[in-house]
């Protein structure tokens, strides 16, 4: 959702900036280039408008030891506080704040009243067609459209009609195409340029293009330079147009075409739709259209500028994938000494051994403090909890980031060692770090163990990586005296065989190893044993599991407790 918005927004932007230039250029380019070649690059940013996705061209700044954005409170997954972490995401572009869902949601509202209201306008104006008008009986009219579409090499159905509700001859329908005249007649000499006119539309498919603009114009509703944009459009098809109707005709020809469309626009009607050709272009556009029409001279073929449109608008994705991949804020770069970045990485570590929230904070880059400021301060400040607890903590640095390795423990000894990657900007100079991922837990060497191939081979399986997973649920939800984790696990967790006499008990453990013999493994059904190595004893406490598996989930079905 994020990195839609994200995206929209940069592609508004952007394409807009590119579409302001283009404008500003077009007045130069019209007298040298040929007036399609400007249209169809007018259609290459409208299309750049709808798809605001682009290729990330500079991959350099994707790594892949990247660290993911989501930002954490720095708390160890355990079965005892796994509920405890509370989760602040960050993300490149948007803080993380609650209106972003609303955000969305207005700019859903705002491009579907702009479809509903357009579509609604062209429904009211197909019915007022299909009542008020009437095919054209004329057979000259018919004989002179004939004669066109087949000297244009048009071979599709397009129906002719007369109807009093238009002022000015138009073309509509994307499966039907009706070219509509008004009642007023024309003469045989001013017909052929209109029915030329709106063939040359119906060829280059130009209400296709104009759905496109629509569309575009939806997406893009906040954005006032659109609505340029598809004004600009909307006349350099109409002057395209113009051009090719004029193609080949001399001065005296193209003074009377300029006369018709001049006497076809006298009066303008109120039943309009988007979905049409139209020849009005309001009159600073009829202005433009005239001298397009009496310019004589001879063009040149515009593939340039439409392949300068189409690399200006793939460039806006090579652009913003170098101004995303390098920021944080404005000033920032990614680029930090390995010492440096163990520094500033050991100082985290200690600040988030002793919790102090504000030592994090001030080691965090503008964007992160951002994202994690509410949190932070909602707890006072005071960031993990009182068991487990950090007991000590190691630190390796490498480009651009590092991993920390916190040993906990809680009052009964060693709690498990937990994983933490760090990424670093350099901000304005600071190094700071970007982004921290949440601990994870590093599995203790030698945890399982099978006494021959079969058992090893169900431990490597799917199946047994989910045995493992339960049992390991279980097994520590009992080292911290869990009982609700511990029933959570239990096919039956009502029975009174079940012992748990160990609530709120923990258990001074140093290392489990997970044994299992071959000849305990059935079908759907696993015995086995965990071997509890003590801290302060030296001893060990064994707990035996018999599992079975119901819908596909292992549950224990029961347990015993050897100390």
């Amino acid at each position: 959702m994020r990195e839609f918005l994200t995206a929209l927004i940069e592609c508004s932007v952007s394409m807009s900036a590119l579409a302001l230039v283009f404008m500003a250029l077009i007045p130069t380019l019209s007298k040298r280039y040929a007036a399609k070649w400007i249209y169809y690059a007018w259609l290459v940013i409208v299309i750049g408008l709808i798809v605001p996705f682009r290729v990330r061209f500079h991959t350099v700044f994707i790594r892949a030891d990247a660290i993911p954005s989501p930002l954490r409170q720095v708390l160890p997954r355990t079965a005892g506080n796994a509920a405890a972490a509370q989760v602040v995401t960050a993300n490149q572009g948007f803080p993380a704040v609650p209106w972003v869902p609303a955000v969305l949601a207005l700019w859903l509202a705002g491009a579907a009243a702009f479809l509903l209201y357009h579509g609604l306008r062209h429904a009211r104006f197909l019915m007022m067609v299909k009542r008020w008008s009437e095919p054209a009986d004329d057979p000259q009219m018919l004989e002179a459209l004939e004669s066109i579409k087949r000297d244009m090499g048009i071979a599709g159905r397009v129906r002719l009609q007369l109807c009093p509700c238009v002022s000015t001859p138009m073309m509509t329908g994307f499966r039907d195409p009706v070219l509509l005249l008004p009642r007023s007649r024309f003469s045989m000499d001013e017909l052929p340029y209109i029915l030329r006119h709106e063939m040359v539309h119906f060829k280059r498919k130009d209400l296709w293009f104009k759905s496109l603009v629509i569309l575009a114009t939806a997406l893009h509703w906040f954005n006032p330079v659109v609505y340029l944009v598809a004004r600009a459009v909307a006349l350099q098809c109409e002057i395209s147009c113009d051009a090719e109707v004029v193609s080949g005709i001399g001065l005296d020809g193209r003074r009377r075409y300029s006369e018709t469309i001049l006497g076809a626009i006298k009066r303008q009607s109120n039943l309009q739709t988007v979905f049409s050709t139209n020849f009005y272009s309001g009159k600073a556009g009829m202005r433009k259209r005239i001298f397009s029409i009496m310019d004589t001279k001879k063009k040149k073929v515009g593939v340039v500028v439409l392949c300068l449109i189409l690399i200006g608008t793939l460039g806006t994705g090579a652009a913003l994938a170098a101004g995303n991949q390098g920021e944080s804020e404005p000033g920032s770069s990614r680029q930090g000494s390995v010492s440096s970045i163990q520094t500033i990485a050991g100082k985290w570590a200690e600040a988030v051994k002793k919790r102090d929230g504000k030592a994090q904070y001030d080691l965090l880059s503008p964007k992160c403090q951002s994202a994690v400021y509410d949190a932070y301060d909602s707890n006072g400040w005071t960031t993990g909890t009182s068991s487990p607890w950090v007991e000590s903590y190691e630190v390796s640095a490498y480009q651009n980031g590092a991993t920390v390795t916190y040993q906990y423990a809680t009052s009964t000894g060693f709690a498990g060692a937990y994983e933490q990657a760090l990424s670093f900007v350099n901000q304005n100079g600071k190094l700071c770090i970007d982004g921290f991922s949440d601990p994870e837990e590093v599995p203790q060497a030698g945890s399982n163990a099978a006494s021959d191939p079969k058992g090893k081979a169900f431990l490597d399986s799917a199946d047994g990586s989910s045995f493992q997973q339960t049992a390991n649920r279980f097994v520590k939800a009992y080292l911290i005296g869990d009982v609700r984790e511990m029933k959570r696990n239990l096919s039956d967790p009502g029975s009174n065989q079940n012992d748990f006499s160990m609530d709120g008990k923990t258990v001074n453990w140093k290392s489990l190893t997970l044994k299992l013999d071959s000849k305990e493994i059935g079908e759907n059904t696993v015995s086995a044993e965990y071997e509890i190595a003590l801290a302060e004893t030296g001893g060990f406490q064994k707990l035996y599991l018999n599992m079975g598996k119901i819908h596909n989930e292992w549950k224990i079905n029961s347990y015993k407790i050897e100390k």
